[in-house]
């Protein structure tokens, strides 16, 4: 089983700080998506669009993980 590492983010959070990596989650929905659409149009999937697909899931995932961290440093 793989693990991932996030590193914490530089700076204080700020709310466009946050908005942004909402943003960048909302895109990242779209990333996976969109591979995994591409990978299925010929009804087979190779090697290399699994690599495409996981590395749009790793983006996402990265940056929901430190929009957590964000809000984790926010909370009173």
């Amino acid at each position: 089983m793989a693990g991932m590492f996030i590193e914490s983010p530089d700076g204080e959070a700020s709310d466009a700080a946050l908005l942004e990596l909402v943003a960048k989650i909302w895109a990242g929905h779209g990333d996976v998506g969109t591979e995994v659409s591409a990978a299925l149009e010929d009804c087979r999937i190779d090697a290399a669009e699994v690599e495409r697909i996981r590395q749009a899931v790793y983006r996402t995932q990265t940056a929901m993980a430190t929009m957590l961290l964000r809000l984790e440093s926010m909370a009173e």
